[in-house]
C-alpha cells in the first residue's frame, strides 16, 4: 500500500511538471493522440500514442487512421488522408 501511495505521488508531480512546461511555453494543448495507425506525422515528427497537439499543430494523415480526444472528453478520427491544422475554438 505504501508503494502505491508513493507511486501515486510521483505521477502527480510529474503530471504538475508537464502542465508547467506547457504553462511557460505558450502552446496551449488541444487534443492528445490515443490511436494512430499507419505513417502519421505532426510537424514532420512521427505521431505517437500519448502526444499533445497542440495549436497551431499541423498533422499530416497519409495512414489510415488517427483518434484524438480533447480535454473535454471529445472524439475526433481522422480517416481521410491529408494535412490538418488545429485551432483552439
Amino acid at each position: 500500500m505504501k508503494r502505491n501511495f508513493i507511486l501515486f505521488a510521483f505521477w502527480q508531480f510529474l503530471f504538475c511538471i508537464n502542465l508547467c512546461v506547457h504553462a511557460q511555453n505558450g502552446n496551449k494543448p488541444v487534443f492528445q493522440v490515443f490511436g494512430t495507425s499507419g505513417n502519421n506525422t505532426k510537424n514532420g515528427v512521427p505521431l505517437q500514442i500519448g502526444m499533445q497537439i497542440n495549436e497551431n499543430d499541423t498533422l499530416q494523415v497519409q495512414g489510415t487512421y488517427v483518434g484524438l480526444i480533447s480535454a473535454k472528453g471529445e472524439i475526433k478520427e481522422l480517416t481521410k488522408q491529408g494535412f490538418y491544422r488545429f485551432v483552439k475554438p
